[in-house]
């Protein structure tokens, strides 16, 4: 019996390195290094006006992870920078003072649910680059009139609420 326990317990112990990412700090985002980039995992201030960083050190930002800015209600206006690809699910989840996204050039995937409930918003400019919208991206945006995207965009289901007039750019 013992001689399993010392067979294990190393794999046990591998498996958790393998798994465990760390959190690192930066102003006021909260970020981990996967690879050669940065995911921004949760901003923790209250600005009204944000600009997420391009990179972090030697490193580039490429994806704004979910939940990232979840109910940050006092955020009015929040710029995507170039280095920005993805924008994941729920990011900005019930940010019921949003006004204003600038969605960069870069990104190509917006997740489900993420801008969710984002009552304030009356339009959004989508980039060509972005090849998919998740489900219920921009839904219960109750001031969301318009919207400007690709007609190649793969748009998923409820990904905007009845009403929103959809422009096409090609």
């Amino acid at each position: 019996m013992k001689k399993a326990i010392f067979v294990f317990l190393p794999l046990i112990f591998s498996l958790s390195v393998l798994t465990s990412q760390e959190i690192f700090t930066s102003g006021n985002f909260l970020y981990k290094v996967i690879g050669q980039s940065i995911t921004i995992t949760e901003y923790t201030g209250n600005n009204a006006i944000v600009q997420t960083p391009a990179s972090i050190g030697d490193l580039p930002v490429t994806a704004i992870g979910d939940r990232a800015f979840y109910g940050c209600k006092s955020l009015r206006i929040v710029t995507i920078p170039s280095s920005v690809t993805t924008i994941g699910g729920r990011t900005f989840f019930g940010c019921t003072g949003l006004k204003n996204v600038s969605i960069s050039s870069s990104v190509t995937t917006i997740g489900d649910w993420a801008f969710f409930d984002c009552t304030s918003l009356t339009s959004v400019t989508i980039p060509s680059s972005v090849i998919a919208i998740g489900n219920n991206a921009f839904s219960s945006c109750t001031n969301l009139t318009s919207v400007t995207l690709s007609r190649r965009t793969i748009v998923g289901k409820n990904a905007f609420d009845n009403g929103v007039l959809i422009h096409y750019r090609d």
